[in-house]
């Protein structure tokens, strides 16, 4: 990709690698053909970081961007770094999932727009909460109306529950949700016990949780309406 040009003023202009190709807003890929306004240079007296700012061409977003250039380390253009305003892209979950936990779609998406913010030291212990509302959600869910157990569930550490609960439903389940749980401690405390796992695979088994809930909740849903077979 061609180096594009960036007018600092009407005598000074400064070389960058590219535009950016997506809003921040509305993530529709995009195509800037050239600045909203003249850009700003951060540091008027030696050669410091850019800032320029776009409107989004979509017709039906038309937001204001700033796009962060970095100076270069050496000679040559200017580097995009971000942009500015950006919207965090929520996950989508099976609506019977959603009518179980709610909590855990929206700390799951808080979680997931720390990590799209660079804010990783507390994504991962976000989707640890996450993982724990969405389970004992869903423990409880199976039997609402027995106080006893929903007050056990609710108060025991999430392994407990995983032990006791999950696996006497889905073994799948369990296995996914207890190793998602070794994985979420790891991001909630001091040391690492799992080297060469991180946060894609915690969230790769908080997905196959996801998934084993969501296939029983669904089956659950089925089962209720055809009770018995017609004759």
């Amino acid at each position: 990709m061609p180096e594009r040009i960036i007018h600092l003023s009407d005598s000074e202009r400064v070389y960058v690698d590219r535009y950016p190709d997506a809003c921040g807003v509305c993530h529709q890929k995009v195509y800037f053909s050239r600045p909203f306004s003249n850009a700003t240079r951060m540091n008027e007296e030696s050669p410091g970081n850019v800032e320029v700012v776009f409107q989004c061409p979509a017709l039906d977003c038309r937001h204001l961007l700033i796009a962060y250039y970095l100076v270069p380390s050496r000679r040559g253009p200017y580097q995009l770094s971000s942009i500015a305003p950006w919207r965090p892209t929520p996950e989508t979950f099976a609506a019977e999932l959603v009518s179980v936990s709610p909590s855990f779609v929206e700390i799951y998406n808080e979680a997931k727009a720390a990590e799209e913010m660079k804010l990783l030291q507390i994504a991962g212990a976000g989707y640890r909460k996450a993982l724990e509302f969405l389970v004992k959600d869903f423990c409880i869910n199976e039997q609402p109306n027995d106080a006893k157990r929903t007050a056990e569930i609710t108060r025991s550490s999430l392994m407990a529950v995983i032990q006791t609960h999950v696996r006497n439903t889905d073994i799948q389940a369990a296995a996914s949700a207890e190793r998602a749980a070794w994985l979420g401690n790891d991001e909630t405390h001091y040391s690492r016990k799992w080297k060469g796992k991180d946060r894609d695979d915690l969230k790769a088994l908080i997905a196959i949780t996801v998934h084993s809930f969501t296939t029983a909740l669904k089956l659950r849903g089925y089962m209720q309406q055809m009770p018995e077979g017609k004759k």
